[in-house]
C-alpha cells in the first residue's frame, strides 16, 4: 500500500514548524486563515497535496470548547480535548522555501 506523506506539518505545540528559520510562519497562518481554519482554536494542521484529481487537503486537530468558549480540559491526562476535522483546501501553502 502506498503510504502518503504530508506536504506540511504544523504543529503548535512545538511552537512553530521543527525547523521554524526556514518556513514562512506567518504566511502560513494568514493561508490557513484564508482557507477558513482559525489556527487559534487548534494545534496541529497536516497538509497533502491532492492527488488523482482530488483537491488538497488539511486534517487539523482542533480544542473542544465549553459553553463559555474556554477549552476543555481533561483532568486525567491534564491535556485539552482535541477532535480531528478533514478540511478541503482551495491551494497549497505558502512555499517552504525562504
Amino acid at each position: 500500500m502506498d503510504t502518503v506523506k504530508p506536504y506540511l506539518v504544523i504543529d503548535a505545540r512545538l511552537g512553530r514548524d521543527k525547523d521554524e528559520s526556514h518556513y514562512p510562519y506567518d504566511a502560513f497562518l494568514t493561508w490557513l486563515r484564508a482557507e477558513g481554519i482559525d489556527p487559534e482554536k487548534g494545534n496541529r494542521c497536516e497538509v497533502y497535496e491532492g492527488r488523482d484529481g482530488k483537491p488538497p487537503y488539511a486534517i487539523v486537530h482542533l480544542f473542544e470548547f465549553d459553553a463559555d468558549g474556554r477549552k476543555i480540559l481533561n483532568e486525567v491526562t491534564d491535556e485539552y480535548v482535541t477532535y480531528t476535522d478533514i478540511v478541503t483546501l482551495s491551494s497549497l501553502p505558502p512555499s517552504r522555501e525562504v
